[in-house]
């Protein structure tokens, strides 16, 4: 019996790291007119060793995106994104993730066109 557990354990995390790369690779296109632009600062570890992360969230007249860099689709422009938005312009976005899920609040920006 305690030999199936390790087996067991490690194609449920097969699974799971599928099942996200997935979630990542589910892509659509939405048109959406931008409320609001917000650059948020993330600071963690310790006050000797501080570091800060950017984190860009698009607020539209529908739902609410962020603007994060991609490895698995090779996107690495977030701030060129994002500095090229403007409020109440209207855009044809194309993004990527499904919503709120355990690892992310946002569905993703990885395209615009005006």
């Amino acid at each position: 019996m305690t030999r199936y557990i390790i087996p067991t354990i490690m194609v449920i995390v097969l699974l799971f790291v599928l099942f996200l790369m997935c979630v990542e690779w589910t892509t659509s296109t939405v048109t959406v007119k931008v409320t609001d632009l917000q650059s948020q600062q993330l600071f963690s570890g310790h006050k000797d060793n501080l570091s800060t992360k950017i984190r860009y969230l698009v607020i539209t007249d529908q739902e609410t995106f962020v603007i994060k860099n991609n490895y698995l689709m090779f996107k690495f422009n977030n701030s060129d994104i994002f500095y090229h938005l403007k409020k109440d312009s209207t855009y044809s976005l194309k993004v990527s993730g499904i919503g709120k899920t355990l690892l992310s609040d946002y569905r993703n920006i990885l395209k615009i066109n005006k």
